[in-house]
Order: structure tokens, then C-alpha cells, then sequence
């Protein structure tokens, strides 16, 4: 998964939704969140909610897809972007869990975070006690995810596999 459509026109779902309006490219993010087949790409201005589509995608994938942490890897420009990325992605994960563990009605279930959304549409084919099962797995593993920046991503390749790419095994 590259990224998901969405408009520039500079107002995220959770902006929108906090503020009781409606967001005017939803069907292009929900099926940013939910198209798991399809390569899309995110054209959006800063503040327009691509960080959030992207951890509402992740937690879609790992619940109704039974991704794992080790099976996607997100990767950004800066160490923290790439911190705060992962910290929103844990949080989240808490999130789904305590909704799905208090088992609230999806239709009571507001949209302004990640993790309402992803419960609204998860609920939809999983129980609440699925939700939280999984989501309570994948936030004790979340350390393991590949969250982090290009350098990072590759040098991490490169400390995996130093012998396929011909550099030295202690490299630094």
C-alpha cells in the first residue's frame, strides 16, 4: 500500500468531525482505510490528515487481515515523524482495544480518532471480543513494526542481509 486519495482541501476527518462538519473527500478515505488491494496515492496538504488515514489503514489491515507488526513497514522522512508515528499507532491500538473491550455499540461511536473509525467498520464482521483480542496482541507487539525513515528502513536491510549486499557485517 502506497497511500490513499484524499482532497488537499486541508481539513482532516478528525478536524472535521470535532468541529461537527462533514468531510468532503470521504468516500476517497474511506477507501484509503479499506481498499487493501489497490495501490493508491496520498496528494493532500499539510495537516489534512494523511498521518491519521495511514494508522487507520494499518489498524484495518491487522484486524480484518490479520496483519502482524512484522508485515508492513511505514516509512517517513524524519526520526520524528517516524516516533510520532509509532506512538499514534500504539495509541490507537489502545483505543480499539478499550472500545472493543467495553463493547460500545458502533453506532455510538463517534469519528474523531483512528480507532473509531477503524471500530465502526471492523465491527461490521468481527465481535468485540475479537477487536480487542487482536488489537490487545498487536499493541504488545508493536515495538517489532517497522516504523521509522528511509535511512533507517535500508540500513536496517543492510544489517540484516549484509553478505546479499556485499558490505561489510559490522558496518555502523
Amino acid at each position: 500500500w502506497t497511500a490513499a486519495a484524499a482532497s488537499t482541501d486541508g481539513l482532516s476527518a478528525a478536524r472535521a468531525a470535532r468541529r461537527g462538519g462533514r468531510v468532503r473527500d470521504r468516500g476517497a478515505r474511506e477507501r484509503g482505510a479499506h481498499d487493501f488491494d489497490t495501490n493508491l496515492v496520498v496528494e493532500a496538504g499539510a495537516g489534512s490528515g494523511k498521518t491519521s488515514l495511514l494508522i487507520e489503514h494499518v489498524l484495518c489491515q491487522m484486524l480484518a487481515r490479520g496483519l502482524d507488526v512484522d508485515g508492513f513497514a511505514a516509512i517517513t522522512f524524519t526520526e520524528k515523524a517516524a516516533a510520532e508515528m509509532r506512538k499514534r499507532l500504539a495509541s490507537a491500538l489502545a483505543e480499539l482495544a478499550e472500545l472493543a473491550g467495553k463493547r460500545v455499540p458502533p453506532e455510538q461511536v463517534g469519528e474523531a480518532t483512528e480507532a473509531m473509525r477503524a471500530y465502526r467498520w471492523l465491527s461490521l464482521a468481527q465481535s468485540p471480543e475479537s477487536i480487542a483480542d487482536t488489537a490487545k496482541r498487536r499493541l504488545a507487539s508493536i515495538v517489532a513494526a517497522e516504523v521509522s525513515t528511509i535511512h533507517g528502513f535500508c540500513a536496517g536491510l543492510l544489517r540484516r542481509f549484509p553478505l546479499e549486499a556485499g558490505v561489510d557485517p559490522r558496518f555502523s
